[in-house]
């Protein structure tokens, strides 16, 4: 069976290792430049819950800006950082389990990944995760085009049917919505934003928290197809 992973808080524990200590790191910036904040552990707090619900950190910064009234340079300076930055990226950690599991999927599927940022960002995580582009037949990242036209890419390049196939990801809107319309298999992991990301609830056609999780239902597909 052809899987398709989305890469962060889906194999990455992106939230825990790598964006909170990025807010912390722009929030001390903020203060270093001239404004401060009554409370620097509170508003943090705030931030990286706007920022954990939100579809986009971008949308999480917007309201959290509009909150303390950040002025426009500084927004500037944040919504920058939050997207070209290199900092932390050497801290990405793998979700649990997620070096075993693609370890010995990569030997009984063919596994794919399709990832939304920019190239050299997300290799670099990768790298740091201990995840290897060898567990993969196909690694995309999506820079605007939408993973819709990348999974029908995958599909015709390997000649795959799209019900034999399955996406893995944490956002219902971005990851499996797209997936689904083709005819795909759709996993949500619980995690990140996927936690408070909007979408169609019929384009989930599993939920897992662990994804240890995703054996079973691999399991239980593979007898579908021989019954």
């Amino acid at each position: 069976m052809l899987v398709v992973f989305d890469l962060d808080d889906t194999l990455i524990d992106t939230q825990k290792s790598l964006t909170a200590p990025l807010l912390r790191w722009i929030l001390k910036e903020m203060e270093n430049q001239g404004f401060h904040f009554s409370d620097f552990e509170k508003t943090l707090e705030q931030w990286y819950c706007l920022d954990k619900y939100a579809l986009s950190a971008a949308h999480g910064f917007e309201e959290f800006a509009q909150i303390y009234a950040i002025p426009p340079f500084l927004q500037q300076f944040a919504l920058e950082k939050l997207y070209h930055h290199s900092i932390f990226l050497s801290k990405a950690l793998p979700k649990e389990e997620a070096l075993d599991l693609l370890h010995d999927l990569s030997r009984e599927h063919t596994l794919a990944l399709v990832s939304k940022g920019i190239p050299q960002a997300q290799m670099k995580k990768m790298e740091a995760a201990g995840i290897e582009q060898d567990w993969f037949t196909h690694i995309h990242f999506d820079e605007g085009e939408g993973k819709k036209k990348i999974y029908l890419k995958i599909l015709t390049e390997l000649k795959r049917k799209a019900q034999n196939s399955l996406v893995c990801g944490d956002r219902i809107k971005s990851d499996l919505s797209p997936a689904k319309e083709l005819g795909m298999k759709t996993v949500q992991i619980r995690s990140g934003r996927g936690l408070g990301n909007t979408g169609f609830k019929t384009h989930v056609d599993y939920t897992i928290v662990y994804l240890r999780e995703l054996r079973d239902i691999l399991h239980s597909l593979e007898k579908e197809k021989k019954l």
